[in-house]
Order: structure tokens, then C-alpha cells, then sequence
């Protein structure tokens, strides 16, 4: 790569020109422009709207309540960040309506919609080489070594959410930037114009995208970071520099959805807002890493940039000049990760005649007039670190986590040792941050042990014990197994492990002497050297020496008090296996009044099981009075403990009475039908039979009569409701005033007594009505 300065910026027929050699400087002018760096400016939110998003759960018609009643009008929806833009009345101020909105206990949030902008203009174009990239005085950030190792990855995406990007030749204002010819681009979206095409109409969404991945070694122009790395150009800046943080929230969520492994915002608002910072953490949880210009605020107060201050979620990058201490402009704080060139265009330092800016293709005046252009500012330095971090994700790091801790472990201090609030961790060194490995750890644990809750006295217990090693370096060590009950030490092993490996060891635990009750066995690896995260070294469990025995328990017996002669009766009778070996046992019921077996069955038991057997008593032939059933397991081998083998309980059999039944109600109505031009009425009587109780009489069978229109009788049988519907035989053309009279005669079941002095109704009637 060493060949690559020679080469950096050549003649570009049809557009702008710029020559090392062969232009005198007043020549060089007119190929430049020259504009003071970008800080945030102007209104801090869009007028006449805010940001509202409604609570889960609450109904569009809930929301559409609340707007009208507020007089707000919805003007887009998120359906990612699930947020809506509202226009408010003009009568009403915008802090008056987050106010109301904020207060609604349907809303979750609501606050301005904030504006953010870009974080730098071009800038005066006096520069012969890219410094920020390499120089023999202080190295850039070392991109020439770095080239030798990667060059990026067209399956690794870096989302540029700007003002868009000159990717395409589209319609007759906009052109493909000549530098980006070889660049990959994947499709993006406009959020400013709501179309796919987010084309750039202001220049420097297309410089910070050369930054990162200009295309290099193509004997044009100048070099990119990460040059084969792919590009999601996605607008949300508008033609002057600015956009609204729902446009740009809208495109976090597009990028992270899209495949993005890396978002760049060279932007920044002066305000906090929930509607970025859940975009933020949405991508973030994606494992997109988030790159954020730090801000140009440092001489107009220092405010936080947001993004860039939402530290949880993105890299926070400052700006250097060539002589690596910090742009004029930078601001500093907390939030400040790290550093890359951002320039200063107010000195040479490097002494080539032009300003210290960082140099790369756009375009001026109009959108297809492409030149070469310095730009100063932490939008400037931003790209750099993107373009580092996609190197980082096609050499194999995974996870915005490991990404951030790379290049801040191997960034070039500067200012006080370690982090700083100017610096952060220090400038961007692309070549260390493709050699870091991390720090190495060396940590071994103990990850589980696996032996029965109990055993009996002279088992032979196997336990297994599961190691791993944690660290990054091959470790050997031994393994304990104690029983910290007695301090008897059951078993040592010695174990080698590779990196990242795991193991089980079995230990044999003799129970022959232990005693009766629990003890803890605690496995410990020793702790190996350079270990300092020892607390899973050792492992305790907990397991119980029972004494051998054999022991079978009846522990429940449940029958009714009494029941009538003829019931049938359902008797649960639980056995519990309590001792320490398996077990069969037979289960049996006995009437003792009468002699009777009630039944029996055979159970098998593991030590610790329980059953439960249900026996059904058919009353019928038992005698009327108090009978003792008696629930027994039967005695098993080598059992002494008999006395739990069996239980009683008393049941009363009672002599059953007839029970009394009686009409409950008695409803009518008509059915006709008609047959040519005759008609045919009948009437249906639908009867209800309940018992003393007012319970539904199921099976009874009802005897009726019918009077009147009609003289016929009817039978029927009650459903489970206790109802019957019985019908009269039809009348042809039934006149006006017709009745029909239904009578119940009698009621019929076995075992009741049918009582009509209880009757509510025992006849009633319908006439018809024309």
C-alpha cells in the first residue's frame, strides 16, 4: 500500500481538478471551498409537532379520542419505533402540549420533536495528502500496516444515516459521486423525501461515506478506511444540514433491521429524547455498533451531543488535529469514548500549503459538480472509527461490546494516562485494533455436580463432577471432592484443560461408615496461577444417608359419614412407600360389620412414592346401622414397623326413603304451520319437575291431559333440567279465541312420590290471538 499516496487525487475530466504538482496555488482555489466548522444552530425542535407514543394495549379509538380532544392530527407513524408525530393546534405552545400529553395515563412519553444536524461543512481545500489517514510524523491512524491485514468485507454493511449519499445517477440532478464508482452499496431509504432513493442534496452524507469506504486503488481521487466494505445510504438530513430525531430514530430502525453491522451519525442535537435513545438501544440489542460524532460544541458551552451522549449504546468520537492534540471545536465529557483526525482547517501544521482538513470527494454547488473537499469537524472524525470497526467485524470481532473494547484497549493514549475527558481512551490505531486479542484471563470453575438427593448407608455413591476451564491459556490443576459434614476428603484428581474446555470427573463416595442425616459435598478446583475470580471454584450439594428399611404406610382414607342403602360410594385409599427399598404391597378395603371385601389391588412402590387406590362400595346389600371399613397395605418383607399398615373410618348406612316430587312450572305456547291455505295450531306445554329440594328431577315421567280446543293425552320423560315438553294434537284454522288447556294427571318414578298438593301449577292454558 505504500504506493497509494502517489496516487490520491489525479485529474477528474468534467469535473473539479486537483493536482499536487502541476497547479500553482491560485490555480488550486477555485477547486475548493472554504466554510467555518458546523455547530448545532438554530431551532432545537420542528415547529408545530411533537412526539407521542401511546401505551401498549391502548385502542385506536382511545388514541383517536385523545387527539381530537386535544385538537392534534396525526402526521406519520413508527411503526418500528411505534411513536406517532402529531400536529398541534395553533392556538396551543408546543411545551403546553407535551405537557398535556405527558400527564395522560394512556401515554408512555411525549416530548418535542428535537432537531438534530451535521457536525461539520467543507471547509477551505489546501491539502495534499489524507494525514488523518497515515503520516511519517505521527502516524494517522496507522492505515497503511492496517491494509496489509484487511481491507473490509462487502457482507459487512455500515449504515451512513445523513444526508444521503451521491450512489446513484438518478433523474437529471443527481450523479454518482466518480470516487464511490467501485464502492458497494446496498439499498437505503429517504426519510426526508419518504422515497428509496436517498440520494445526497447537500455534500456531506457523500464525504463521510469516502471516509469510510472510498474507492481505493483505482488510480482516482482518494482512499477509504474500509474500502470494500458495503454502504446503506439512508437521508435524514434535509439539502440544509438538519432532520428531525424521528426521521433519523425511523432511520436506526431501518438500518438495524436491514442488516446493518455498523451505524454512523455524524450528527448531533443538543437535546436528550426516549425516541431516540429506544431506537438506539433497539439496533444496539441487534448487535449493530453505533458510531457517534461527539460535537463541535466545545467553545459554545460544551453541551452534550445526542446521540453521542447515550454512552450505553454508542462510541462517542472527538476530534484531533495533525498534531494529535484536540480540535478547537471538540467538545469533551464523560460520554467521550474515543478520538479520530477531525482537522483543523485554521493551521498547516504538516506544512503542505492547504489547511488541515480531512480530504475527500463530494460536491459543491450543485449535486452533480463533484471536487475534492477538506471538511473539519467531529463528523469528520466519526467515520474513521466506523470504517475501523467494519475492518474489526470482517477480521472476525463479534458484538458492538467486543468491537467498542477493541479499539479502546488499543487506541493511542493521549493526555492522562488511561481515559480522559478530551481524549477518551485516545485516538483510533486501526493496525493495533487488528492485532488486539484481548486481555487474557485464567479462570477455572467447578460447573455442577451430579449424584442422587439421597442414598442409603453402604451404598457405593458415584458423583460426578463437571470443571471447566474459563480462561484463555491451558491450564492443569487438581480437583477436590469433600465431604465437609466430617471433613473426610472422598476423592483428588488431577486435571488438564485446554481454553474454553470442560470435563466431568467421577469420584466413588463409600457410605459403609457415614452417618445417618445430611452432608454437604463440596467440590473445590484449585485455583490456578493468575486466577482472581475464584468464587466458582468450589460447588456444594446436598445429599441425605438414609438407614435401610422396609416400610409400607396406609396415610389416608376418606368416606362419607353416611349414605343411604343402595348408594354407591367411592373410598380413595393412599399408600405410601416409607421406606428405602422398592416395594410391591397388596391394597385392601374391608367391611368389618359385615365381613364383606370391599376389593383389593397391588401396588408397586419406589422408596419415597405414593399411590392412591379408589374402591367403589355398592351398599345395596349392607345392613342398615354403622359400619368400620378398614384401608390396609399388606405387611412386606423384612417390615417391623406394622402399626401404620392399615386405618379405619366409619361410615352409617341409612335406610333409604321415597323422595317427594312435585310441578315446579308449567309453560305455554303455540306452534302453527301452514299446508295450502289451511293453518294447523297446536299447543305445547313444557313441564317442570323438581324434587323437596327444588332440585331438577331427571327420569320422572309426566302423564298429561288436554281440554278444550283438543281432547288428547301425552307422555314424556324428564331431561336432566327436570323438563319435559309435551304437545296437544293441531287445530285447522283455529279461530280467534281458541284455547287449549293442559292438565298434569300424574308423575311416575321409581323411589319417588309423586305430591300434587306441592304443585305450583298442575294446569294451565294458551289462547290464540289474531
Amino acid at each position: 500500500m505504500k504506493s497509494l499516496r502517489k496516487n490520491l487525487v489525479w485529474c477528474l475530466a468534467g469535473f473539479f481538478i486537483l493536482s499536487f504538482a502541476g497547479l500553482s496555488f491560485g490555480q488550486q482555489e477555485k477547486f475548493f471551498e472554504q466554510k467555518a466548522v458546523k455547530t448545532i444552530e438554530g431551532p432545537k425542535w420542528a415547529p408545530g409537532e411533537i412526539v407521542v407514543k401511546f401505551k401498549k394495549g391502548v385502542s385506536g379509538d382511545v388514541i383517536r379520542e385523545i387527539n381530537q380532544r386535544q385538537g392534534c392530527s396525526v402526521l406519520s407513524l413508527s411503526k418500528r419505533g411505534g411513536f406517532k408525530r402529531l400536529r398541534i393546534p395553533r392556538n396551543k405552545t408546543l411545551e403546553e402540549m407535551v405537557s398535556v400529553y405527558s400527564r395522560n395515563p394512556n401515554v408512555e412519553y411525549a416530548e418535542p420533536n428535537f432537531i438534530a444536524s451535521e457536525l461539520t461543512v467543507p471547509n477551505d481545500p489546501y491539502y495534499s495528502f489524507q494525514w488523518n489517514f497515515d503520516n511519517p510524523q505521527y502516524g494517522g491512524i496507522h492505515m497503511e500496516s492496517a491494509w496489509n491485514i484487511q481491507t473490509g468485507n462487502p457482507g459487512v454493511i455500515v449504515a451512513v444515516i445523513d444526508t444521503g449519499v451521491a450512489y446513484e445517477d438518478y433523474g437529471r440532478k443527481y450523479k454518482k459521486a466518480p470516487d464511490l464508482a467501485n464502492t458497494a452499496f446496498v439499498p437505503g431509504y429517504d426519510f426526508v423525501n419518504n422515497d428509496s432513493h436517498p440520494n445526497d442534496d447537500e455534500g456531506h452524507g457523500t464525504h463521510v461515506t469516502g471516509t469510510i469506504a472510498q474507492s481505493t486503488n483505482n488510480n482516482l481521487g482518494v482512499a477509504g478506511v474500509a474500502f470494500n466494505t458495503s454502504i446503506m445510504p439512508i437521508k435524514v438530513l434535509n439539502s440544509a444540514g438538519s432532520g428531525t430525531y424521528a426521521d433519523i430514530a425511523e432511520g436506526i430502525y431501518f438500518a438495524a433491521d436491514n442488516g446493518a453491522n455498523v451505524i454512523n451519525m455524524s450528527l448531533g442535537g443538543t437535546s436528550p429524547a426516549i425516541t431516540l435513545e429506544n431506537a438506539l438501544a433497539y439496533a444496539y440489542n441487534k448487535n449493530v455498533t453505533i458510531v457517534c460524532a461527539a460535537g463541535n460544541e466545545y467553545q459554545k458551552g460544551n453541551s452534550p451531543a445526542y446521540p453521542a451522549a447515550y454512552d450505553a449504546y454508542c462510541i462517542a468520537v472527538g476530534a484531533t488535529r495533525f498534531d494529535e492534540t484536540r480540535s478547537y471545536y471538540s467538545n469533551t465529557g464523560s460520554y467521550l469514548d474515543i478520538a479520530a483526525p477531525g482537522g483543523d482547517l485554521n493551521v498547516d501544521q504538516n506544512n503542505d500549503g492547504y489547511g488541515d482538513g480531512v480530504l475527500q470527494q463530494t460536491f459543491g454547488s450543485t449535486s452533480s459538480a463533484f471536487g475534492y473537499y477538506f471538511y473539519q469537524g467531529t463528523s469528520m472524525a466519526a467515520p474513521h472509527v466506523s470504517g475501523v470497526a467494519a475492518l474489526l467485524i470482517a477480521n472476525g470481532t463479534t458484538g458492538p461490546a467486543n468491537i467498542k473494547k477493541a479499539l479502546e484497549a488499543t487506541a493511542e493514549d493521549k493526555g492522562p494516562a488511561g481515559w480522559d475527558q478530551e481524549y477518551g481512551w485516545g485516538i483510533v490505531n486501526a493496525y493495533a485494533a487488528l492485532n488486539y486479542t484481548g486481555e487474557k484471563s485464567y479462570d477455572v470453575a467447578v460447573t455442577n455436580i451430579s449424584v442422587p438427593s439421597w442414598c442409603l448407608q453402604g451404598d457405593k455413591v458415584s458423583v460426578k463432577v463437571s470443571v471447566a476451564n474459563q480462561g484463555d491459556v491451558p491450564e492443569s490443576f487438581s480437583v477436590t471432592l469433600t465431604d465437609t459434614r466430617t471433613g473426610t476428603i472422598i476423592g483428588n484428581q488431577p486435571i488438564s484443560l485446554s481454553a474454553k474446555a470442560t470435563a466431568d470427573l467421577t469420584f466413588s463416595w463409600d457410605t459403609a461408615g457415614a452417618l445417618i442425616g445430611e452432608h454437604d459435598l463440596q467440590a473445590t478446583a484449585s485455583s490456578v496461577s493468575g486466577e482472581t475470580e475464584t468464587a466458582d471454584n468450589s460447588l456444594t450439594t446436598t445429599v441425605t444417608v438414609k438407614l435401610p428399611v422396609h416400610d409400607v404406610a396406609v396415610i389416608a382414607m376418606n368416606a362419607p359419614f353416611q349414605a343411604y342403602q343402595g348408594d354407591i360410594i367411592s373410598i380413595p385409599v393412599t399408600v405410601e412407600n416409607q421406606g428405602t427399598y422398592a416395594e410391591t404391597t397388596l391394597v385392601s378395603l374391608t367391611d368389618t360389620k359385615d365381613g364383606a371385601s370391599i376389593g383389593s389391588q397391588s401396588v408397586s412402590l419406589n422408596p419415597g412414592a405414593l399411590t392412591t387406590v379408589v374402591f367403589d362400595w355398592n351398599t345395596a346389600n349392607a345392613s342398615i346401622g354403622d359400619h368400620i371399613l378398614k384401608g390396609e397395605a399388606g405387611v412386606v418383607t423384612g417390615e417391623t414397623d406394622i402399626a401404620d399398615n392399615s386405618t379405619q373410618t366409619t361410615v352409617t348406612i341409612n335406610e333409604k326413603s321415597a323422595a317427594i316430587m312435585h310441578v315446579a312450572d308449567i309453560a305455554m305456547r303455540l306452534s302453527t304451520r301452514a299446508a295450502g291455505k289451511n293453518r294447523f295450531t297446536k299447543a305445547l306445554a313444557t313441564v317442570t319437575v323438581v324434587d323437596a329440594n327444588g332440585n331438577p328431577e331427571e327420569g320422572a315421567t309426566v302423564y298429561g291431559s288436554w281440554s278444550n280446543a283438543t281432547s288428547d293425552t301425552d307422555t314424556g320423560v324428564t331431561d336432566t333440567a327436570g323438563k319435559v315438553t309435551l304437545e296437544s294434537n293441531e287445530v285447522k284454522n283455529a279461530r280467534n279465541g281458541t284455547t287449549y288447556v293442559f292438565s298434569v294427571d300424574n308423575i311416575v318414578k321409581p323411589d319417588c312420590i309423586y305430591e300434587p298438593a306441592g304443585n305450583e301449577e298442575t294446569s294451565d292454558s294458551i289462547t290464540v290471538v289474531k
